[in-house]
């Protein structure tokens, strides 16, 4: 059971879930760099975010590093840290999607999570993304500056909002930090509507996707 249906189905206290279809990697797609300077913000961002989409929900973290704001590879470096050295009081202090993510880098411990540099730990991190954020369109596009936002619906949880910037080079780029957090909100108001605590479903999400013995394995730090 994947990520987002995992946590989903504590939530819900569904015996079992769908997962979204997800969206399969067209024959040579368009890497997310070279996205036409010819179209409109508009079309940009949202090509920007359905590319990201895809590239994370096929394991593809490497791609989908490209989309992203320079502040997304500090983000994920502590992430890696995290899971390199973090006990359970202070991961208990981490919003709730970014706790379910460092017990994802420790299952999964993809090859760069033990490189050094930010550039490893936002591939590592991305990488065991896969499935923590359904392919849907964007609506209520709106630019303001240097900054636009959009609304996605995500299933089982209220719409989130995804924010945008400018990276280095001036192009669009999605903040992964901010996506991560809007996520995390969304799951923490659906578990406070079935009397759940974040502490809770983070336990119950363990333990459904990978057992009670596995669950405890990963609760200590890699290093």
């Amino acid at each position: 059971m994947r990520w987002l249906v995992a946590a989903l189905a504590v939530v819900l206290s569904a015996c079992s879930a769908t997962p979204a279809a997800e969206i399969p990697l067209r024959s040579g797609p368009t890497p997310i760099t070279t996205v036409s300077e010819t179209l409109t913000d508009d079309e940009f961002i949202r090509t920007l975010f359905k590319n990201f989409v895809e590239r994370v929900n096929s394991g593809d973290g490497k791609a989908a590093m490209a989309a992203c704001t320079p502040a997304s590879f500090t983000f994920a470096e502590q992430l890696q840290q995290h899971a390199l050295r973090s006990t359970e009081s202070r991961l208990a202090q981490l919003p709730t999607l970014q706790h379910l993510l460092v017990y994802a880098l420790r299952h999964a411990q993809p090859p760069t999570l033990f490189a050094e540099g930010e550039a490893g730990a936002l591939e590592a991190v991305l990488t065991v993304f896969t499935d923590f954020v359904a392919p849907v369109d964007l609506t209520g596009l709106k630019v303001i500056g240097d900054g636009a936002t959009a609304t996605a619906a995500q299933p089982g949880t209220d719409s989130i909002v995804v924010t945008f910037a400018h990276n280095t080079a001036g192009s669009w780029a999605l903040d992964y930090p901010a996506l991560v957090e809007a996520l995390s909100d969304a799951l923490d108001q659906l578990a406070a509507s079935k009397s759940l605590s974040s502490a809770q479903m983070v336990d119950q999400v363990l333990a459904t996707r990978f057992g009670a013995a596995r669950a405890a394995e990963l609760r200590t730090p890699l290093k």
